[in-house]
């Protein structure tokens, strides 16, 4: 693996990049991860940082400077694909859906768009060389989250929850100033349960731990349709105003085999 070459391709786009081997005796109960990336700072800012384990294969087939972005490949024989770039102000990494097949920047974009957002991008006529914008007529996406316009919907309005957050996983959360959910699951989360629990491992975990009943859970919902209207705030992003209802979706991110590879979260 030519370190050299792939420095060179993230230099192109004003960043840094070190690289590193994965340590330690894989978890025979897990999968093995043979590369890991993530995003770290120094008294310099932020740089990525590449750590493999093996005979992992990296080569980068597509860089876009203007854009500030690249398509990292991993092959260790699967392969795997990450977009890594600059998104407004910050550095990022995300894991691309191995079904897509994307085999440059432009196809990995498209591809963390969820089949709803490629919908209406052919419903408003979105012209190619505005795919790759956050504002179009077919949707605003601000980080992972994408945002539909739907002005004729017509929700409960006892069902508006005020300055709510959204959130993937352990990511920074986005505020959205009302949020309305529509069916779903509900789960609860705090600290010691990042991911959730169902209802019904929340109140096993309860009876078998009853302590931990007094931690600080919310409850949240998944697989629910969800709405929103008003500010949109994140700490690493513009604040986006949604003035009228928008449907909210995460990107396919998580489709991804390769997300369990990245360490840095929004």
């Amino acid at each position: 693996m030519d370190t050299e070459l792939i420095r060179d391709k993230f230099i192109e786009l004003g960043a840094r990049v070190y690289f590193g081997e994965i340590t330690g005796i894989p978890n025979p109960n897990r999968e093995a991860i043979n590369i890991r990336i993530n995003i770290l700072d120094d008294t310099h800012g932020s740089y990525f940082k590449i750590e493999t384990r093996g005979d992992v294969d990296l080569s980068v087939p597509d860089v876009q400077k203007v854009d500030r972005h690249l398509l990292l490949f991993s092959k260790d024989p699967e392969l795997q694909r990450f977009l890594c770039g600059h998104d407004e102000r910050n550095w990022f990494v995300a894991a691309i859906p191995e079904d897509s097949g994307a085999s440059n920047v432009k196809e990995a974009k498209e591809a963390l768009k969820p089949q709803e957002v490629e919908q209406s991008q052919k419903g408003a006529k979105v012209k190619t060389k505005d795919l790759k914008k956050r504002k179009t007529g077919a949707y605003l996406r601000q980080g992972e989250w994408f945002f539909i316009p739907k002005p004729n919907i017509v929700l409960d309005e006892s069902l508006i929850l005020k300055n709510e957050p959204i959130q993937r996983g352990r990511s920074t959360q986005h505020i959205v100033e009302e949020v309305c959910r529509i069916g779903g699951q509900s789960i609860y989360i705090c600290h010691k349960f990042p991911d959730g629990l169902l209802e019904k491992q929340y109140k096993e975990a309860i009876k078998k731990e009853p302590e931990l009943k007094n931690m600080p859970w919310q409850v949240r919902s998944v697989n629910a349709k969800v709405f929103g209207r008003g500010r949109v705030t994140h700490q690493d992003h513009k604040t986006i105003v949604l003035p009228f209802w928008h449907e909210i979706l995460m990107n396919t991110e998580t489709r991804a085999r390769a997300m369990r590879n990245v360490l840095f979260i929004d």
